[in-house]
């Protein structure tokens, strides 16, 4: 019984899932962490640099277009070069709010495509057969989901504030609503069973620490179970 016991857990844990099994390299479950926060923090650099701003443009222009269908306000996206956010967004009454990073919700794609990008990938062959196309679908449906969330997020902060509201308390109310909604995009994409390596790789990584643990002492491990 002792030496079965040790042959067990000698073996790599494998999770069982709806139906399919899971198991991931430690190389994987390491880089995943590292990997996620190198990258996020990278992108977002990149996307600091003035050349890229034209992404302040397009949003600008498509929160001025909802601005004006729906709330009829002649609103103008102005490009202002002397400034370091150069795109503005002008209200009737020489009132104005400008383009930023935070606005275009940069940083919570950065983040959210470095985690999908380093999630884990099963050993399973029959588990790992389409994680390419699941990941470039959850990244494109993530993207996608926080810039239309954030286009009618900038268009309600300016519309409210035209109407004579208090830029910092909509702005700051708006964007803790923001991170509940974008932190739900992301479970509602991992609760669709579109990326489960996400959570199944951190539960496999606990157990993977406990059974490192009963590998360096079996004995213990073998008195405590029998």
């Amino acid at each position: 019984m002792k030496m079965k016991h040790k042959e067990k857990i000698m073996k790599a844990p494998v999770i069982e899932f709806k139906g399919k099994n899971y198991g991931f390299s430690t190389r994987s479950l390491i880089l995943f962490p590292i990997g996620t926060l190198l990258l996020s923090v990278l992108m977002i650099q990149f996307l600091e640099i003035r050349a890229n701003f034209w992404l302040h443009e397009i949003i600008a222009k498509h929160a001025v277009f909802v601005l004006n269908t729906l709330f009829n306000l002649r609103a103008e996206a102005v490009f202002v070069p002397e400034y370091y956010y150069p795109w503005t967004i002008s209200l009737p009454g020489d009132l104005g709010t400008y383009i930023d990073n935070g606005c275009t919700g940069i940083i919570a794609v950065s983040i959210f495509v470095a985690i999908i990008i380093f999630t884990p990938h099963s050993q399973e062959s029959k588990t790992n057969e389409d994680i390419i196309w699941r990941k470039t679908t959850g990244i494109i449906a993530a993207v996608t989901l926080i810039y239309l969330f954030n286009v009618f997020r900038i268009a309600l902060q300016n519309y409210l504030y035209y109407q004579g509201f208090s830029w910092n308390g909509i702005h700051d109310s708006l964007a803790a609503l923001s991170i509940i909604v974008v932190v739900h995009i992301f479970i509602f994409l991992i609760c669709n069973r579109h990326i489960p390596e996400f959570f199944i790789s951190i539960y496999y990584s606990g157990k993977l620490i406990y059974h490192m643990r009963a590998k360096l002492d079996p004995q213990k491990e073998y008195q405590k179970r029998y």
